[in-house]
């Protein structure tokens, strides 16, 4: 079986076609977030003769607990080609590690496929899911990944990645390139009118495509695989949906795909889905603005009468100064930008009134010089008369 990889076109290169074999997903541990009884670490698993049958057996049963508070209760799933068998609820251990031994189970023949699921659930409903998934055609050692999903209300709306995926890092004859297995989505309660952007996250420098409508309300919707361009090693591509209600964003889901050198085989996808999203909640404020109107009535004072006698007779002065010239010259200049010209500055201010002989120095207002709306330029200057 083949598919057909997907490509975007970054600055002058075309990712082009590729056909490329079938993808084998090996479960990812997804860093959800949330709360959750799980299993903790990657383990190992045996495919071996047992008694009379066949079986796996894992390493350990070594679980993590977090943010559960009293009452929280988890299952246990046993599904063996298919068929489950549901164990519990029990009640879930306190927040923290915890640790169990190895675990076994049989079958009667190769091939079989044995998922191992612990289902977390508050108040009754599940809402984190975590599984350990092997496949046995014959004798073999392997290792396993848990897949850790997060299971949102029921009336929780998402366009989502669906799990699981995996990725490859290669080298092409322009770069090197990161090549994901499929880009297949599950879509859950979406209203009219919702949308979805896709973020494509590029050593965390974000380029959003969108938004556009969402296909359905629910069910999954399969694409094919997607590869993503480099110049070199090392690189970390995120690729994010976005699920948009109203014009706000209620839900993203993330793949995170890092690449440090070509691998050798596929590598586990982990996602990160965070939802529901409140929406931004939003303050008013009023200001009241009071005018005030004072009228205050004219007073007029009337003086008394003054008279005055002198015996001294009324002398005139007149005065006619004369002209003086003052030279404004550059001093001290301040310079904010330094692309523009000093210069010197002279001018001829008139004066009147009587002169004492002296010298004085005037204090001139500071020029500022604006090019364009932006300040370049102060200088201070002084006058000497």
């Amino acid at each position: 079986m083949s598919c057909n990889v997907v490509g975007r076109v970054l600055g002058s290169t075309l990712v082009v076609g590729v056909a490329v074999g079938a993808f084998v997903a090996a479960p990812p541990h997804a860093s959800a977030v949330g709360q959750y009884r799980r299993w903790a670490g990657d383990k190992t698993y045996t495919c071996q003769s047992v008694g009379a049958g066949v079986g796996v057996t894992l390493s350990d049963q070594n679980i993590e607990v977090a943010g559960l508070a009293p009452g929280a209760e988890f299952t246990l799933g046993y599904v063996l080609d298919g068929v489950a068998t549901i164990d519990g609820p029990y009640p879930a251990e306190a927040n923290g590690p915890h640790n169990y031994g190895s675990f076994v189970q049989t079958a009667a023949s190769y091939p079989f496929t044995f998922e191992f699921v612990i289902t977390t659930l508050l108040g009754g409903e599940p809402v984190y899911t975590s599984s350990l998934s092997v496949t046995c055609t014959g004798d073999a050692t392997g290792t396993v990944s848990p897949v850790d999903v997060e299971t949102p209300p029921a009336d929780t709306p998402y366009r989502r990645w669906r799990l699981p995926k995996t990725y490859a890092c290669q080298t092409t004859a322009t770069g090197v390139m990161v090549l994901l297995s499929d880009q297949i989505v599950e879509l859950h309660a979406l209203p009219a009118g919702a949308q979805f952007s896709i973020v494509y996250i590029r050593n965390g420098v974000a380029e959003i495509d969108g938004p556009y409508p969402v296909e359905a309300s629910d069910g999954l919707r399969t694409y094919g695989a997607f590869a993503e361009t480099f110049a070199a090693y090392p690189f970390t591509f995120d690729f994010q949906l976005t699920t948009i209600i109203g014009g706000n964003v209620v839900y993203t889901s993330t793949l995170h795909l890092p690449c440090t050198g070509d691998t050798e085989g596929l590598l586990p996808a982990t996602v990160t889905n965070v939802g529901p999203i409140p929406p931004p909640t939003t303050s008013t404020t009023t200001t009241t603005t009071t005018t005030t109107t004072t009228t205050i009535e004219p007073t007029t004072t009337t003086a008394p009468a003054v008279t005055t006698t002198s015996s001294v007779a009324a002398v005139t002065t007149s005065s006619t100064p004369a002209a003086t010239t003052t030279s404004l010259v550059e001093s001290e200049p301040i310079v904010v930008g330094d692309f523009f010209p000093t210069a010197t500055v002279s001018a001829t201010l008139p004066r009147t009134g009587s002169s004492d002989g002296g010298s004085t120095t005037i204090a001139v207002a500071a020029v500022v010089l604006v090019l364009g709306g932006m300040l370049v330029g102060m200088t201070r200057r002084t006058a000497t008369r």
